[in-house]
């Protein structure tokens, strides 16, 4: 897979707005960018081909219907279902799968890809056992310490989630992420790291990201969280979005 150039621009998500057959209703503008209210999501299902195809041809038919949101995680089957991200969006951008032809010819600008990093993930295309892929990927050459680490299987340290970022780029085969989230941060951390630990982590890795937004391999960041900014105060899992 070749590195797919660009990001979601204005123009394109506009374009793939006006040439879809869904109705204007369905689209919504963010930041200039016109994009569809509902994504296309690849979260759950085995680890094998099988299943990387049937998200492939889904994501597929999604964008061809009038999606132009697709969602993934690099711990998403762990790192499969990126790669079926990037599967898909290179048949569509290239407007031609092997032996077959897509409905029309989509370009990356048209896209918006969102991802996420946060949670310590293997690689299931390797036969390297979690524990064995974090030390001969992460640990020995000292991107993380074994500390890093919590009992949620979270790290939120910045070489980390620059890492990761890195990683889903070359499994997407792309050259910019649209949106990249920092996945359940508050649920995966609260067990093991103090508030203020936890804030200045917080610091540090926004940092990070404004530093990734600059060199071009993302153009949004933000958080991935079910509940820490909906519970009350007193919850442990209580973010406070001004604070943030």
């Amino acid at each position: 897979m070749g590195k797919i150039h660009g990001h979601a621009t204005p123009e394109g998500t506009s374009k793939f707005a006006k040439e879809s057959t869904a109705l204007d209703a369905n689209y919504k503008t963010f930041a200039g960018l016109t994009l569809s209210n509902v994504g296309m999501g690849t979260y759950l299902g085995n680890a094998d081909n099988q299943t990387d195809a049937l998200i492939t041809d889904a994501i597929i038919q999604s964008v061809n219907s009038g999606v132009n949101v697709i969602d993934t995680a690099i711990n998403y089957r762990a790192q499969k279902s990126e790669r079926a991200v990037g599967k898909a969006i290179e048949s569509l951008v290239g407007g031609q799968r092997e032996g077959e032809e897509t409905s029309k010819t989509i370009t990356r600008d048209q896209l918006f890809v969102c991802t996420k990093g946060g949670y310590v993930t293997n690689d299931a295309d390797t036969n390297v056992g979690f524990w064995e892929y974090v030390k001969q990927e992460y640990t020995d050459p000292r991107i993380i310490n074994a500390e890093d680490i919590t009992s949620a299987y979270h790290c939120m340290t910045p070489s980390y989630l620059s890492d990761q970022i890195d990683r889903s780029l070359k499994n997407m085969g792309l050259e910019c992420i649209d949106l990249v989230y920092l996945h359940n941060a508050v649920e995966g951390q609260v067990k093991d790291v103090s508030r203020d630990k936890f804030m200045q982590n917080m610091r540090d890795v926004m940092t990070m990201y404004e530093e990734r937004r600059k060199d071009g391999s993302i153009q949004y960041y933000g958080m991935s969280t079910w509940e820490c900014f909906r519970v009350e105060n007193s919850n442990s899992l209580h973010l406070s979005l001004e604070e943030v």
